[in-house]
């Protein structure tokens, strides 16, 4: 039962989390949709006469590509972060600092490894 009340409370705050996700971003590409219509807005009359469904479809890749940053940054690579400093804090505190430098450095090695590993592996494939 433990087991089943920890897995339901993970996915629960896990989509509590994700929601947050989604309002941010939301308000953030609300917030930039908005500023690219009032510099649009402002610009000569000539320049709306001669602009052409590419520069539409560049400013939609850019909110697209925005929107993609900022659903990363908030949604997967902070979380990580916050994960590891608490982790490591937790290690430092109740292992020691010697045992956190060891696991770092394990960690360091092993991403090193992997990244040269992995290109190799692409080198072949190709």
């Amino acid at each position: 039962m433990g087991f089943g009340a920890s897995r339901w409370l993970s996915s629960a705050l896990n989509e509590g989390r994700m929601t947050l996700v989604v309002k941010i971003v939301r308000s953030a590409i609300a917030k930039i949709s908005q500023d690219v219509f009032d510099q649009i807005h402002e610009l000569d009359l000539l320049y709306h006469k001669n602009s052409s469904k590419t520069q539409i479809f560049a400013v939609n890749k850019a909110i697209e590509a925005i929107d993609n940053g900022c659903r990363f940054l908030v949604g997967f690579l902070s979380p990580i972060i916050v994960e590891f400093g608490l982790v490591s804090a937790m290690i430092g505190l109740y292992c020691g600092p010697l045992y956190l430098a060891n696991v770092i450095g394990m960690l360091t090695v092993y991403t090193m490894f992997t990244k040269r590993y992995s290109k190799t592996r692409q080198q072949y494939i190709r």
